[in-house]
């Protein structure tokens, strides 16, 4: 008789136990298949994604304050390759706008991250032939391209920047302190 109590209350507590435990499976196959995509979408929302925003360099100029070097406008290229839903297609029409190899644009739109430059400082004919694309993953940071409106005169004097506008030689480089300016951040 004793053993027959603990082997029912033995009973009474596994079935207890296997209740609770399919209800959790139910409610896991429920929320893993049949809200899925809800809240993925939730998720979307609250991925924050923080970009550096490039400060405006400071301009030269010389005695008489005419500009041996300052800053323009220009467009580059970024692409979140996990919202590009066809990459082969976006290769192939970058690949004839930019003119960029084809291995180089695989290697960047097949990367799974949320952001990658695809080309920095592009001209405006080129920007424009993207964006009457309206190909969903592709869009456009404005950054400054430095210009020289003097070409070469005093060029070991003035000296030049790099891409990311940081002073590489001659004036720019001394005086980079001042010429570069604060960053800024975006969400």
């Amino acid at each position: 008789m004793h053993f027959s109590i603990v082997n029912l209350r033995l009973r009474k507590i596994i079935l207890v136990f296997l209740l609770l435990f399919s209800f959790c499976a139910s409610r896991l196959i429920y929320i893993q298949i049949f809200k899925s995509s809800f809240l993925s979408r939730i998720a979307d929302r609250q991925h924050n994604f923080y970009m550096e925003l490039e400060p405006l360099r400071g301009a030269i100029y010389d005695r008489n304050l005419k500009p041996l070097a300052f800053n323009l406008p220009s467009d580059s290229l970024y692409a979140s390759p996990r919202q590009i839903k066809n990459k082969e297609k976006a290769i192939a029409l970058l690949k004839d706008i930019l003119g960029l190899s084809y291995n180089y644009l695989k290697d960047r739109l097949y990367r799974d991250k949320a952001f990658v430059w695809i080309a920095r400082k592009i001209p405006p004919e080129q920007v424009d032939k993207i964006k009457k694309l309206k190909m969903a993953g592709l869009g456009f940071i404005r950054e400054s391209k430095r210009c020289y409106p003097n070409n070469d005169f005093a060029s070991h004097t003035v000296g030049f920047a790099g891409l990311d506008n940081a002073g590489l030689d001659g004036l720019e480089l001394s005086l980079d302190e001042y010429l570069k300016g604060a960053s800024g951040w975006a969400q």
